[in-house]
């Protein structure tokens, strides 16, 4: 498959700042629907793309190949690493699965003490697709 199908979820997020404000920002979500809302996805589990993040960093076991979703086809195949909760996919099975994304930000704490805050700053948002069995 060729690699541009592929997206790859670490670093793909994108932010767009708004005309006319550079403190308006906003997030596009993968799957098209608003975070935090559940939708429905058809696709079936690939292994893992050939890549550095999917091969080192990833710790899904394997990789979404989204055909569709809420059933509407998609033009290509949306490849994504989820998160898979209450059961282990077999690879080349197609499923129906319900969905949401997520993000969320790693900041420091806000009201801790300044003497007492761990010097190695985080500043990263973390991406979840989280999918159920139907």
């Amino acid at each position: 498959m060729a690699l541009h199908k592929f997206v790859f979820v670490f670093g793909l997020i994108l932010l767009q700042v708004l005309p006319g404000s550079a403190q308006e920002i906003s997030i596009k979500s993968l799957l098209g629907v608003p975070f935090g809302q559940v939708c429905q996805l058809g696709g079936k589990f690939v292994e893992k793309p050939a890549t550095y993040y999917a091969q080192n960093v990833s710790q899904a076991e394997f990789y979404l190949e989204i055909c569709e979703i809420n059933g509407r086809a998609l033009a290509e195949p949306l490849v994504v690493e989820p998160v898979c909760q209450g059961f282990r996919p077999e690879p080349g099975k197609l499923y129906q699965l319900k969905a949401y994304e997520t993000i969320e930000s790693r900041n420091e704490p806000e009201n801790w003490p300044d003497d007492q805050l761990a010097r190695q700053f985080n500043y990263s948002i973390i991406h979840r697709i989280v999918v159920r069995q139907l």
